[in-house]
């Protein structure tokens, strides 16, 4: 008798409330751990744009969010 091998892709991120996804193939594992490779760079990415704007005074802020809306409005 063979056993199944049970492949999972781990999350890193800290407080994730699963840190595993159980998959059928190693090729879904890889697949899930990429997926939440390029999640995890974005939202470190979102992270210090919004310590960045935080820390900025109003008026950049205002310049920001004017340019945001300016990029909203192109879509």
């Amino acid at each position: 008798m063979r056993h199944r091998t049970r492949w999972y892709a781990v999350a890193r991120r800290m407080g994730h409330e699963d840190p595993r996804h159980w998959c059928a193939s190693r090729a879904d594992a890889l697949g899930i751990a990429e997926d939440m490779w390029v999640a995890h760079r974005a939202m470190a990415e979102y992270e210090h744009f919004k310590a960045i704007y935080d820390a900025a005074p109003e008026w950049k802020r205002v310049v920001v969010d004017a340019y945001l809306e300016s990029l909203r409005g192109q879509e």
